[in-house]
C-alpha cells in the first residue's frame, strides 16, 4: 500500500486511486508489516497499492497481491469498503485463499501474520486497516444486511458508494425544495418544503425506481421501466431543505458512471389535478410555478445536471472521490415536462450499433463507458456554447473545443461572473426565497375572509374560489378574486381592477361585481346547455339550502345506456 500515498493528497481534486485485498484463510486474514523507513513503517496492512493506467481497482488489487506476497487470486473479489480519508481513493476487497504456503514478501515489507479480528486489533495497524476493522467487523454491528451498510453511509461512517454483494449503495438527493429555475421552460419553480420534508413523503420514496435518464414521457411505462431501471431506493431521509436517500444500484455500468463522474439526480413528479399548481406572473416574460402536492412520485433519474442543483455544479450523487470530473451545464433542450433536467449521458448520442445492442438486451450498457470518453470533446464544446449563449457572447461555431486538462466554467446561480443573465437570475431566486415566509396570523385571517366571501359567489357558478398564492398581498388577492367574476357584472365590466391602489375603492368595486354575479347566477336562462349548477344559500334561520339550476340532462347523462350499433354477426357451423 506504499504507492497509494505517493503523488497525491487528501486535498487533491483527483486523488490517486489505490486498492488492496483482505485475504481470508481458515477464519484468519493476511496482514503484512511495512519495512522500517517506509511510510507508516512498522504498521500492518493488507497487500495493495496504486491503480496503474488502464487498470480497474480490482485488477490493481490482484496485481499488487501477486507483487507483494506472491499469491495469485483465483476466486472472485468482493468489495468491502471505499474511503478517501488516508491520502488516496482506496478500495478494499475480500477474497478467499485456500493454500497453506507462506507468502513471499517484496522488499516493501518485512513480516507477515495470519490474524483473527481480535488478534489484529492488538497490533499497530495502518490507520485505514484499523478503521476498516472498527467499522466493518466490530462485533456489535456486523454487516448482516444491505440496510446495515446503508445506515452507516447515512451516519457518515462509510463513504458513498459502497459495494455490497451484487449491488452498489449510493447516497443521492431525491429532491430539493424552495425556489429554483427551469431553463427549458424559462420559469422559476417553488417546491414547498412542507409538502416534502415530512414522514409521509419519505414513505412514498420507499422502493422508488432509479433510472438512467428520463423517458420522453412524463412517467414510466412498462417498456421504459424495463429499458431504464438501474436500481431502487432503500433508505430515504431528510437533510436540511432536501430529501436524500440511500439507493441500491444493480446495474454495474451505471454504478461505474456514478462513481467515476460527478452526476446528479432529477425526480419526476406527476400532478393529476390541473388545479394543484398555480402560476404567478413575474413580468419580463418569466413566471413562478407554485407546485402543489404531487399525485405521483414516479421515478428518480440519474442525470448529468438536475434542476435541484439550483444552477450550481452537479451535486445530487455523493460519489466519494471523483477522479475525472464530468463537466456539465443544464441542457435546455432536454428537460422533462415536470421540470426535471435530463443529462447528457444520452443513448441517442452513442454509436448506433451500440444502441442496438442495448435495445436488444445485449452488452451495450457496458460499452457506454468507453464511448463516453470519445464524447468528451463534443460535450465540452456544447457546454461552452451554451454558456456563451446565456451571456450573449458567441455562437457554437465560435467556441473552441476544450483542451485536455482545461477546466470549463460552470454556469451557476451563485456565480455572478458567469453571465449577466445568470447573475440577475441568482438575485431573483434569492428575492423570491426571501419573500416566501409564513404569513402573519392577522393577514392569514383576512385572506381567509376574502376567500370565503368570494367562494359564496363562485359556488353559485359551481366553482370554488382559488387559494391565495405564496407571497401574494391581500390587495392583489382580492383583485384576482373579483377579476374572475367581473365578466358577470355589467356595471363594473369596464373597470380596470389592476389599476386600483386604494383598498376602500376596491371594496366598492368588489361589492358591485359580486352582487351582479349573484344576480346572473340566479337566472337559469344564463346557464349554458349541458351545465347543471349547484347554488347554495342560507335562509332566515341560518339553514343551508342547496338548489340545482340548469340542464338536468347534465346530471342524468352519465347514467344513460350507451347506444350501440351491431354491424355484423358471423356464425360458423361445424
Amino acid at each position: 500500500m506504499e504507492k497509494q500515498e505517493q503523488g497525491s493528497s487528501a486535498s487533491s481534486t483527483a486523488l490517486q486511486q489505490a486498492a488492496g485485498v483482505m485475504l481470508l484463510n481458515a477464519g484468519k486474514f493476511l496482514l503484512i508489516r511495512r519495512a522500517a523507513g517506509d511510510d507508516n513503517g512498522g504498521k500492518w496492512d493488507f497487500p495493495g497499492g496504486g491503480v496503474e493506467d488502464g487498470e480497474t481497482p480490482e485488477q490493481a488489487a490482484i496485481r499488487e497481491c501477486k507483487e507483494e506476497v506472491g499469491f495469485d487470486i483465483k476466486g472472485p473479489l468482493s468489495q468491502v469498503s471505499r474511503t478517501d480519508k488516508f491520502g488516496a481513493d482506496y478500495t478494499t476487497y475480500i477474497a478467499n485463499h485456500d493454500g497453506d504456503e507462506d507468502p513471499v514478501l517484496s522488499a516493501e515489507h518485512d513480516s507477515f501474520h495470519w490474524a483473527s479480528i481480535d488478534e489484529a486489533r492488538s497490533l499497530p495497524l495502518h490507520p485505514g486497516v484499523a478503521e476498516l476493522l472498527e467499522i466493518e467487523f466490530r462485533s456489535d454491528a456486523a454487516h448482516t444486511s444491505e440496510l446495515d451498510v446503508a445506515l452507516e453511509i447515512h451516519d457518515g461512517k462509510l463513504e458513498s458508494p459502497q459495494k455490497y454483494g451484487n449491488i452498489t449503495l449510493f447516497d443521492v438527493r431525491i429532491t430539493g425544495t424552495g425556489v429554483s429555475f427551469r431553463q427549458a421552460h424559462n420559469e422559476f419553480v417553488l417546491r414547498k418544503p412542507e409538502l416534502y420534508l415530512n414522514d409521509e413523503f419519505l414513505m412514498r420514496c420507499q422502493g422508488l425506481p432509479v433510472i438512467l435518464e428520463h423517458p420522453e414521457a412524463a412517467s414510466l411505462n412498462s417498456e421504459e421501466f424495463s429499458d431504464r431501471i438501474i436500481g431502487t431506493t432503500l433508505l430515504p431521509y431528510i437533510k436540511g431543505s432536501e430529501v436524500w436517500g440511500i439507493v441500491k444500484i444493480y446495474d454495474d455500468a451505471a454504478a461505474k458512471i456514478m462513481s467515476e463522474h460527478q452526476t446528479s439526480t432529477s425526480p419526476a413528479v406527476v400532478f393529476y389535478d390541473p388545479a394543484a399548481n398555480e402560476k404567478m406572473d413575474l413580468g419580463d416574460g418569466k413566471h413562478l410555478l407554485i407546485e402543489g402536492k404531487p399525485s405521483l412520485l414516479d421515478h428518480l433519474a440519474v442525470v448529468e445536471h438536475g434542476v435541484w442543483d439550483k444552477g450550481g455544479k452537479p451535486s445530487g450523487v455523493k460519489s466519494g472521490i471523483v477522479p475525472v470530473e464530468m463537466t456539465a451545464t443544464t441542457r435546455s433542450d432536454s428537460a422533462d415536462p415536470n421540470g426535471s433536467s435530463k443529462g447528457e449521458i444520452n443513448m441517442a448520442d452513442l454509436n448506433p450499433e451500440e444502441v442496438a445492442k442495448k435495445d436488444a438486451g445485449g452488452e451495450g450498457m457496458g460499452e457506454i463507458l468507453s464511448l463516453l470518453k470519445s464524447l468528451d470533446s463534443r460535450m465540452s464544446k456544447l457546454e461552452l456554447a451554451e454558456t456563451a449563449e446565456l451571456a450573449g457572447q458567441a455562437s457554437a461555431d465560435e467556441v473552441p473545443a476544450k483542451q485536455p486538462g482545461e477546466q470549463i466554467a460552470q454556469p451557476a446561480l451563485d456565480n455572478a461572473q458567469a453571465s449577466p443573465e445568470i447573475a440577475a437570475m441568482s438575485k431573483r431566486v434569492d428575492a423570491l426565497e426571501q419573500g416566501i415566509k409564513p404569513m402573519p396570523e392577522e393577514e392569514a385571517a383576512k385572506m381567509a375572509d376574502a376567500q370565503a366571501k368570494a367562494d359564496s359567489v363562485y359556488s353559485a357558478f359551481g366553482e370554488s374560489a382559488p387559494r391565495p398564492m405564496m407571497g401574494e398581498s391581500l390587495l392583489a388577492y382580492k383583485k384576482r378574486l373579483a377579476g374572475k367574476m367581473q365578466v358577470h357584472s355589467p356595471r363594473a365590466k369596464s373597470v380596470n381592477i389592476g389599476a386600483i391602489a386604494d383598498a376602500s375603492v376596491l371594496e366598492m368595486v368588489e361589492a358591485t361585481i359580486y352582487a351582479d354575479a349573484l344576480e346572473v347566477a340566479g337566472k337559469p336562462a344564463a346557464i349554458p346547455a349541458g351545465v347543471l349548477r349547484e347554488v347554495s344559500r342560507q335562509d332566515a334561520t341560518g339553514r343551508k339550502i342547496t338548489e340545482f339550476q340548469g340542464d338536468v340532462s347534465a346530471w342524468t347523462a352519465p347514467f344513460k345506456a350507451q347506444t350501440r350499433y351491431l354491424h355484423q354477426i358471423n356464425k360458423q357451423v361445424h
